[in-house]
């Protein structure tokens, strides 16, 4: 049981090709909610929103330092989840981003990692399928895996409609 956790976590981490459709459906985040852990004194939250559109740079929103801070995305209601696109702040402190762990619920109470990004990386394209099946959830919850600063420039969710 091990390996098979240990060789699904690592297909999680790879790049992947999110504009197969068949595959992952399109993006389902452009009317989400956001809501951050914290916010800084060099956060503009007039450019949260565009964090799930085109995105913002060099970032859309920055928390203060903080244990895991994190920026949650609501979908408004239980969706059909398949993959997730980031792009880091683009300027200098990019590095700052690393250690990316994505948590989904359904209730925002009750949450399960199911991918992580290791970094830090100008962009990263993942899957968040279980095998071949969507993951039901209406959250989505992006988070730093230490402590420090999260700023992001763009987050898309791409799921799937139906069942």
């Amino acid at each position: 049981m091990f390996l098979a956790t240990a060789i699904a976590l690592a297909a999680l981490r790879a790049d992947v090709d999110l504009s197969d459709r068949a595959r992952f459906g399109t993006v389902i985040s452009e009317d989400a909610l956001l809501r951050c852990s914290s916010t800084s004194p060099w956060d503009e939250p007039e450019f949260h929103m565009s964090l799930l559109g085109e995105g913002h740079e060099p970032f859309a929103f920055h928390t203060a330092e903080e244990a895991q801070p994190w920026v949650q995305v609501d979908l408004g209601r239980v969706r059909r989840l398949t993959g997730v696109a980031i792009r880091n702040r683009t300027d200098g402190n990019g590095a700052r981003t690393s250690s990316l762990r994505m948590s989904v619920s359904t209730d925002g109470a009750a949450w399960n990692e199911v991918a992580t990004a290791d970094g830090p990386a100008p962009e990263w394209n993942l899957s968040l399928l279980n095998g071949d099946a969507p993951r039901e959830a209406r959250y989505l919850r992006v988070a730093l895996g230490s402590k420090g600063y999260l700023h992001l420039s763009r987050l898309r969710v791409y799921g799937k409609e139906g069942s």
